[in-house]
């Protein structure tokens, strides 16, 4: 619908194929000269990010929102040669490193770090062929999570934080991309000290992966309890002025209640207690449950195309991504000078990323939400940005 307000997980793809959201003109994609197609090239340069920089920054308009990478163009990393790619598939794909290796982790800045709590979690009794499957499946897991964050920017850091060693069909999977190593530090997200060594207060973000059975009331507390290991961690080291996104996979929709941001009207939290979509830990990204694309899964039975179809927005041609952001250009004063400019770069908007403004809540104001298909008529506001699929 239009002007419809969604968390930040995959829904938001398949809201897409609504017609909608479809706004390119096709007249003016007819009559837009060759040379605005040729140059597009040379604006991914300079136009896109895909990682945006925390919601209090402020940078001016028209330019790139801040990014720890030194490269401009997410999608080609050029500091990242032919010779280190042959290298990368020859030798390692993960490279262990100990808590007390200041050499690797006193250099991680900007990175991800990915916390995995199967080791955390009590292991019900399984047979030895489904223990061995399981393990395969995590490594897959792990690999379409990771490569997903690489083809959004080939040069960021991605650290490993879980007890054991990484199962071996990993390392088959990530020496055939082009990236990379990862770095895997032993330790578990419930200890501080752990998270300080993967730097966390320094880092771009933080995914935690839970690989706990769905059946398991208790599987979301390890999960929240790294979530308030990390704002500890955090407040005690963090810059006060650098904002740490995570990301928790929940296994349970009444967890959604358990991570703030909170609201602090009584009819928004009655919505939300109706409506999933508007629990404010999931609209600013910080929480999604499995179960939130279960009607996707259902639908596949009579339109098996989605699967295709979501894979494709997700990892684009394997190579690089179909979904990414970038600032609204300054010349843009509404939702239709967006869908404009996209549509001369050959770009499919679907959603504004705005910063929430709340006076009454302090709590929520400063965070981001993706605002799906918005009236042509909106007015854009300087902090915005735009998901568009290439």
């Amino acid at each position: 619908p239009k002007g419809a307000v969604v968390g930040a997980d995959t829904r938001l793809l398949c809201m897409a194929a609504d017609e909608g959201v479809i706004h390119a003109r096709t007249k003016e994609l007819q009559e837009c000269p060759t040379e605005v197609y040729q140059a597009l090239g040379r604006r991914l340069d300079s136009a896109i990010s895909c990682h945006p920089a925390s919601a209090n920054s402020s940078p001016s308009r028209g330019g790139l929102r801040g990014s720890t990478s030194t490269n401009s163009n997410p999608r080609v990393n050029t500091t990242f040669t032919k010779k280190t790619r042959r290298e990368a598939r020859r030798g390692e794909a993960v490279v262990r490193v100990t808590a007390n290796n200041e050499q690797v982790l006193g250099g991680l800045s900007g990175h991800v770090v990915l916390i995995d709590l199967h080791s955390a979690h009590i292991e019900h009794a399984k047979s030895e062929q489904a223990e061995a499957d399981g393990e395969i499946f995590r490594a897959k897991d792990l690999f379409n999570l990771m490569r997903s964050i690489k083809l959004q920017d080939a040069s960021i850091q991605i650290l490993l934080l879980s007890r054991g060693v990484v199962h071996p069909s990993f390392d088959e999977q990530w020496r055939s991309t082009e990236y990379e190593p990862i770095y895997h530090l032993e330790g578990c997200g419930l200890h501080q000290d752990d998270l300080r060594a993967a730097r966390i207060f320094d880092a771009r973000g933080a995914l935690i992966f839970s690989t706990a059975e769905s059946t398991d009331p208790d599987a979301d507390t390890m999960t929240m309890l790294v979530n308030a290991s990390i704002d500890n961690v955090c407040r005690q080291l963090a810059d006060p002025n650098h904002e740490i996104n995570v990301v928790s996979d929940i296994k349970h929709m009444d967890s959604l209640t358990l991570v703030p941001p909170y609201y602090t009207s009584d009819r928004m939290t009655e919505l939300a207690a109706s409506n999933f979509a508007f629990e404010p830990a999931f609209v600013v990204g910080r929480l999604i449950c499995g179960s939130m694309l279960d009607s996707a899964l259902y639908q596949t039975y009579f339109n098996p195309e989605i699967l295709r179809t979501v894979d494709a927005f997700i990892y684009g041609n394997g190579r690089t991504a179909s979904l990414s952001s970038m600032r609204v250009p300054a010349e843009c004063a509404t939702y239709r000078d967006v869908e404009y400019q996209c549509a001369r770069l050959g770009f499919l908007p679907i959603a504004l990323y705005r910063i929430i403004e709340d006076d009454e809540n302090q709590e929520l104001a400063g965070h981001r939400f993706l605002f799906v298909n918005p009236h042509s008529d909106c007015v854009i506001r300087d902090s915005d940005c735009v998901y568009f699929l290439v």
